[in-house]
């Protein structure tokens, strides 16, 4: 009981700290941000919005998509409308998200893509008394990418049953931690024996019906984790014994 309540705490602590970083990541941002940290996007839905919020004084040029991978080129089963505005400064705009050939897609499993807003800032006007006025002038561009889950709505579990279902094994010196559920599971925290994993420098999201594996130092008896839920928050800690597989 009291590591579960250690985790609870540890919990909260890892949801206020994605919260300070959503605001950093704003102000690095110029003021841009998004209403959403990720989308959840089911088989039966016609279209989802997402709020794109301009809290500063420049003005920028905004170009959305959805791609496969955050850094790849190659378009989704979606597209966003508008794909290509001006975003006013101290104003907001609404990204409508609309689906295009998804029937290809798995329908005993989540989908992931990435939906990707680059925002280039408006140049300021050149004074036409200098010599700027005569130059090139280059906007440095951002991005903000955030996941896109593509859910079919018929899967065998919830996703509140898929949080506390994962699968702890250890095999020698590693801790294989299996994923039997249809849906991606992302760590908020993971801790092994008490000893924190980072997750973020290693594997945190793990695919459905796959498995990742973290290195170990000894024998691991108990792991506790969370996931981030579909609202990008964390979900309740759960914990479960580890299982000793070959080498062990």
């Amino acid at each position: 009981m009291k590591n579960i309540i250690n985790l609870m705490i540890k919990s909260v602590l890892v949801c206020m700290l994605m919260i300070c970083a959503i605001a950093q990541a704003t102000e690095q941002n110029g003021g841009v941000s998004l209403s959403r940290t990720r989308v959840v996007f089911l088989s039966t839905d016609s279209g989802q919005s997402i709020a794109i919020n301009n809290h500063g004084q420049r003005t920028y040029l905004i170009k959305s998509t959805v791609t496969h991978t955050p850094e790849g080129q190659e378009s989704a089963p979606f597209i966003v409308t508008p794909p290509l505005f001006r975003l006013e400064a101290n104003s907001r705009n609404i990204l409508r998200i609309l689906p295009q050939n998804t029937q290809g897609l798995p329908n005993d499993r989540e989908s992931v893509f990435y939906l990707s807003t680059f925002m280039v800032p408006a140049s300021q006007k050149p004074d036409a008394s200098t010599a700027e006025s005569m130059s090139a002038r280059v906007s440095v561009g951002l991005q903000n990418i955030i996941k896109l889950f593509y859910r079919p709505t018929e899967l065998s579990m919830t996703p509140e049953q898929a949080e506390k279902a994962l699968l702890f094994t250890q095999l020698g010196n590693q801790v294989q931690v299996k994923n039997p559920t249809p849906y991606y599971q992302t760590f908020a925290q993971l801790t092994l024996d008490g000893t924190l994993v980072n997750v973020r420098d290693s594997v945190s999201m793990i695919a459905p019906f796959s498995q990742v594996s973290y290195p170990v130092k000894g024998v691991v008896h108990q792991a506790q984790w969370s996931v981030i839920n579909d609202y990008g928050g964390s979900s309740p800690a759960y914990q479960a014994v580890v299982q000793k597989g070959g080498g062990v």
